[in-house]
């Protein structure tokens, strides 16, 4: 199970890294970016990724699996 949490961060971080990066390039074209700037988007990244890449995640398999305890 950390292997598969492990991989969803990963996946999910630089996804949206990826994905914050481009509709900020798209928003600010031909603008300067400061060094900050990017430190934010990678911040914002991370912690998208741990939100949706390992809470979510766990969150949801623990309730399923007590979801399948009251049903047995």
């Amino acid at each position: 199970m950390i292997t598969h949490l492990r991989q969803s961060f990963t996946q999910t971080a630089l996804g949206s890294i990826l994905w914050v990066f481009l509709l900020s390039t798209i928003v600010y074209q031909g603008l300067d970016i400061p060094f900050h700037y990017v430190w934010n988007l990678i911040s914002i990244g991370v912690i998208s990724g741990i939100i949706f890449g390992i809470i979510y995640p766990y969150l949801w398999g623990m309730q399923l699996l007590r979801h399948k305890r009251i049903l047995s």
